[in-house]
């Protein structure tokens, strides 16, 4: 009976160890190599649609009249 144990405890400590080398630490680098790269171009997209908005909400050129804070907050409006 002990050397059951022993060998299902052995089991599961070398099917942990398996499972965290060749899973989960290249999921963990992938996601550290994917996840700047995605957080720039979500930033850059929303500079794009800040600076529409803005362009849609100024009638007097293009100067920054409109609070992009206003715009960020969604509490400016056309009226």
């Amino acid at each position: 009976m002990y050397e059951i144990i022993i060998s299902v405890v052995t089991s599961l400590v070398s099917g942990f160890i398996f499972w965290l080398i060749f899973t989960k630490i290249p999921e963990i680098i992938r996601y550290r190599k994917v996840r700047p790269v995605v957080e720039y171009d979500v930033n850059v997209i929303s500079v794009y649609i800040l600076f529409y908005l803005q362009m849609a909400f100024d009638n007097r050129g293009m100067r920054p009249s409109v609070s992009q804070n206003k715009i960020k907050a969604n509490i400016f409006s056309e009226e």
